[in-house]
Parts: structure tokens; C-alpha cells; sequence
């Protein structure tokens, strides 16, 4: 019989985020053109992934406490 373990998986992903910004502007349309230019101002609240629209790129699988690969999957 094979033992259970704990592993740690680093799960790579593209996710929509929903990033709030608080920007000092005249009009929305500045609020809008600051926001789109880099550097990007400070976020005003904690990033929101929109899981739901997730999409995996790859899992990597390591024992527990370990810096070791076990196990690499790529999603296509």
C-alpha cells in the first residue's frame, strides 16, 4: 500500500484579475488615460481573481519541505 504525503504544487495560470485604482484626475477620461500608462499608480484594494475564466499553463509538484520536482504537467 502506498503511504499519503503532503506535497506542495506551484500552479501556473492566466487569470482575469480586477485591479482597483484610486487616481487623482479632472475627468474620467484622464482617470482612465493615468491608469493605462506605465508605471501603473499603487493598487487601492487587494487584487480580485476572477476564477471563474482561469486558465492553467502548468502544475509543478515537489515533496513537502523540498525544493525537488516530483511531477510537471502542462495544460494545453
Amino acid at each position: 500500500m502506498i503511504q499519503k504525503q503532503y506535497y506542495t504544487v506551484k500552479l501556473e495560470v492566466m487569470a482575469p484579475v480586477e485591479l482597483t485604482f484610486r487616481v487623482f484626475a479632472e475627468t474620467p477620461e484622464e482617470a482612465a488615460e493615468i491608469v493605462s500608462k506605465n508605471p501603473i499608480p499603487p493598487l487601492s484594494a487587494a487584487p480580485k481573481p476572477i476564477l471563474s475564466r482561469m486558465r492553467r499553463i502548468k502544475a509543478t509538484v515537489y515533496k513537502a519541505g523540498t525544493s525537488i520536482y516530483e511531477f510537471i504537467k502542462s495544460y494545453k
